[in-house]
């Protein structure tokens, strides 16, 4: 073209789709203005663009709505629909337009609306968040637990404290019994018995002692008697055994002290009251 302020474009060469607007709806003319007319595109020596269109025989509009379509494409043309046709006029064209034309609507411009639906979007995103980290942390603790090996290290030391006096040996047996089946690891309990004096109950032929002993399975040599305070006053003595005490599966360890008693004594020897189950070493 020898003219560079004017450049002429035929509409057929575009795929740029033809788009109108009316009261919100979007309406889409491509097919229609791509038969119906020859549009010429012209760009102004001012850098504006101008289009000139000329009716062929496909057309079936108002000659004026296909022309304002072919020069207002891409645009909102309800307020020079009205410019041209009158209201009912107007009406007409746009129930045509819904039946041939029809591609939607405009997105919402209240932006109240639009500021509503994005802190709800955002509160649901956030209660989703929230809820993920809570299943994923239960989730993990729960694998955590499934696969922790059991660490005998991570078991405190216990003692178990049995007070004697005058029981029976089948009571005795079902506590000790108790005791070492529990699911406490047996290295870290100890069975301490306090037998309150050198006493035989009734209806037992040996001491509340020997019994214990003889449960515990106790085969070593007779230890000493020493001396210790007494929670209730005075002084009194007392014989230590050790050892392990083996059950089914379980070996667990023990200590047995008995109290003897001061040389002389022969009545309830080594027994000073109920207090005296608490034992105080002499210094």
């Amino acid at each position: 073209m020898k003219n560079s302020d004017v450049i002429a474009k035929a509409v057929n060469d575009t795929n740029k789709p033809d788009m109108v607007i009316i009261d919100g709806n979007v309406y889409d003319v491509t097919l229609y203005l791509k038969y119906a007319v020859n549009r010429v595109y012209f760009l102004n020596p001012d850098g504006s663009s101008n289009v000139t269109a000329t009716p062929t025989s496909l057309m079936f509009l108002d000659e004026n709505l296909t022309r304002l379509l072919a020069e207002k494409t891409g645009s909102d043309i309800t307020h020079s629909l009205l410019s041209i046709f009158s209201l009912n006029d107007e009406k007409i064209i746009v129930n045509c337009f819904n039946k041939l034309f029809y591609a939607g609507v405009l997105p919402s411009s209240d932006t109240s609306s639009n500021v509503k639906c994005i802190t709800t979007n955002y509160i649901l995103m956030g209660t989703s968040g929230v809820l993920f980290c809570l299943l994923l942390f239960k989730f993990l603790l729960a694998l955590f637990h499934r696969f922790q090996e059991p660490s005998e290290n991570k078991q405190k030391d216990v003692i178990i404290l049995v007070p004697c006096y005058t029981e029976g040996k089948q009571e005795l047996y079902e506590t000790y019994r108790s005791l070492a089946l529990t699911n406490y690891h047996d290295k870290s309990k100890t069975i301490l018995t306090i037998c309150d004096g050198n006493l035989t109950g009734k209806g037992n032929t040996q001491s509340v002692p020997n019994i214990v002993l003889d449960i515990m399975g106790y085969s070593g040599d007779e230890p000493e008697a020493v001396a210790y305070c007494c929670s209730g006053g005075g002084t009194n003595m007392a014989k230590v055994y050790a050892g392990y005490f083996a059950l089914e599966e379980h070996v667990v360890p023990y200590v047995v002290i008995v109290k003897v008693g001061n040389p002389g004594e022969t009545v309830k020897p080594g027994n000073r009251g109920k207090r005296d189950s608490q034992v105080y070493m002499c210094i």
